[in-house]
């Protein structure tokens, strides 16, 4: 299936590169309060539900997870959340990556 990319995020960009250490690093930032989420565990990933046979993509958003609630009575709709540590496990089986879990 072929998607449309969207031309424009409704939020910022929550994925920034930041200089630590001597090298670029990834971040994740909340797109509520727009501060680091330094702990996965702290962290939800959100998506707005629609409900139609052949949704389009929608647009991944990231929050503390003491920020979710403000999150979404501030935006219409109903949203999926998913803990954040378990993103990057669906991510990557989602791009063909094997992770060993320990």
């Amino acid at each position: 299936m072929v998607y449309k990319i969207a031309k424009e995020r409704k939020a910022q960009v929550p994925l920034k590169m930041v200089w630590k250490e001597g090298i670029k690093r990834p971040q994740v930032l909340c797109d509520q309060c727009g501060h680091h989420i330094k702990d996965a565990k702290n962290g939800n990933a959100l998506w707005l539900i629609k409900i139609q046979e052949y949704p389009e993509p929608e647009d991944i958003f990231f929050t503390h997870k003491q920020c979710t609630h403000a999150f979404e009575l501030q935006r219409k709709g109903m949203w999926g959340t998913l803990d954040l540590d378990a993103f990057p496990i669906q991510l990557a089986a989602n791009l063909g990556i094997r992770v060993k879990m320990t």
